[in-house]
């Protein structure tokens, strides 16, 4: 059981630092140095500190490194089958073109090409959202392998984490070591990183994980989309973006959807296809969407979607997964679902398939939820239903704008960062209501191991 700490008993509590006392200054010290809150960035950046660390003991920690390898193989899985879906000449049937509509469901139409080639490229880190039920078991209700956004965070919860626990504590590697690690192991000693216009609004984070890396011994270079003629001039006209006779690639973490320069874009599709650059997560939206998610879980017991599965993932690695999974419905009328009965059957979270953190979420016992379901339906594959996870609400501390000390109830969401069929990192984002973002009136903690 995964134990979380009582900030009351924070004084006997081994796990963090008896020696002093940690303050709101402390805090607010470490998440300004990262630059996280820069001039005018506390406005739009803003989250409640807390002296609080979250507690997972050995035991769950053993059970989740287990389904991080199996979320890893899953995701191999359906790289492959999303390439054969979308071949034209190998996935023929019904199921097939079924799947292939999903992966294609809200795809921008510069990856419609690229997104299906190299079925052997798989992303070097994953985000997973886990909500613990009152059950005290842990639910996934998000599998994002397309995104590079929140490994500054990771990293800024860790230094926190740090400063809080005792020294020795136990914790996980840490997102920036296991990817410096990868990186420097494929030759690299430098990345860019690239940040579409569209994605602004990640800049300060992207600037924290960067300091991290740089102090890990890779240079990681941050390219603007309406900068990159003044930033990347430098690199744009060798020879490896136009003929593909670069020695070793050039590596990149991502290669964003940029709808600003389509110089750049067109270079780097290029450059991807031809080989001559590498990228830590391919362009594949598709394992980032929540409608590829429902396809795993495969609540209608389609027989021949099921078949696909079994055919490029492991009966056990699936198995695992589904253990995890709360029941997943693509919002479809394929397979003739019964909606009504699901409907009636309990209470269900509406979520648009590719969207981040509250958009698109309704929520079954809301006043709008059947006129939000009714305009899911005609959208064509890009919502899903999850079965809501009752997520009790735990005891954390935090500070108050003046420094008061006050504990409260928060309901949490945990998220594993997964490298290399292991977990990175976990951090836990946690707000007063159920719908669990990241907003000013959140908390963000760093984790713990402690004994059993």
């Amino acid at each position: 059981m995964a134990a979380i700490y009582c900030s009351i008993c924070r004084v006997v509590d081994s796990v963090i630092k008896e020696e002093e006392v940690v303050t709101r200054d402390d805090l607010e010290e470490i998440v300004e140095g990262s630059g996280l809150w820069s001039v005018g960035n506390r406005l739009t950046h803003g989250f409640v500190l807390s002296p609080d660390v979250y507690r997972l003991d050995m035991a769950r920690r053993i059970e989740l490194e287990k389904l991080s390898a199996a979320i890893h193989d899953c995701l191999r899985g359906l790289s492959r089958v999303a390439c054969i879906s979308n071949h034209g000449t190998l996935g023929t049937s019904r199921a097939w073109a079924h799947i292939a509509s999903v992966c294609r469901a809200g795809l921008p139409k510069q990856y419609s090409e690229i997104a299906f080639s190299n079925p052997h490229q798989y992303p070097l880190i994953c985000k997973v959202d886990l909500l613990e039920g009152t059950d005290e078991k842990f639910y996934i209700v998000e599998i994002d392998a397309h995104n590079k956004h929140g490994m500054g965070y990771a990293t800024l919860a860790a230094r926190m984490r740090a400063f809080i626990a005792e020294h020795g504590a136990t914790t996980f590697p840490g997102v920036a070591p296991m990817m410096a690690g990868a990186i420097t192991g494929k030759g690299h000693s430098e990345m860019f990183l690239v940040w579409a216009k569209h994605e602004k609004f990640y800049v300060p984070e992207f600037h924290v994980f960067r300091e991290e890396m740089e102090k890990l011994g890779v240079r990681v270079r941050l390219v603007s989309e309406p900068d990159a003629p003044v930033t990347i001039t430098n690199i744009w006209d060798l020879d490896f973006y136009k003929t593909g006779t670069s020695q070793r690639p050039e590596l990149f973490v991502d290669l964003p959807a940029m709808y600003y320069d389509s110089r750049l874009r067109d270079s780097l599709i290029n450059g991807y296809r031809m080989g001559t650059i590498d990228l830590l997560i391919p362009p594949k939206p598709y394992l980032g969407s929540k409608g590829v998610l429902a396809l795993l879980a495969n609540e209608i017991k389609d027989p021949e979607i099921e078949a696909i599965l079994l055919s490029q993932i492991s009966t056990e690695a699936l198995a695992r997964v589904r253990d995890h999974l709360p029941a997943t419905y693509l919002v479809t009328r394929f397979g003739n679902p019964d909606w009504k009965s699901i409907l009636r059957s309990g209470r269900w979270v509406l979520k648009e398939g590719i969207s981040s953190g509250m958009k698109g979420v309704a929520f079954s016992d809301e006043v709008l939820f059947e006129v939000a379901f009714d305009q899911a339906l005609r959208a064509k594959n890009s919502f899903v239903l999850q079965a809501e996870v009752e997520n009790k609400p735990e005891r954390f501390a935090y500070f108050e704008d003046d420094g008061t000390y006050k504990v409260g109830q928060y309901y949490k969401r945990l998220t594993m960062h997964i490298a290399h069929r292991k977990i990175a990192e976990m951090t836990v984002t946690a707000r007063p209501d159920r719908r669990i973002h990241g907003a000013k009136d959140c908390l963000q903690l760093g984790t713990v191991v402690v004994e059993s």
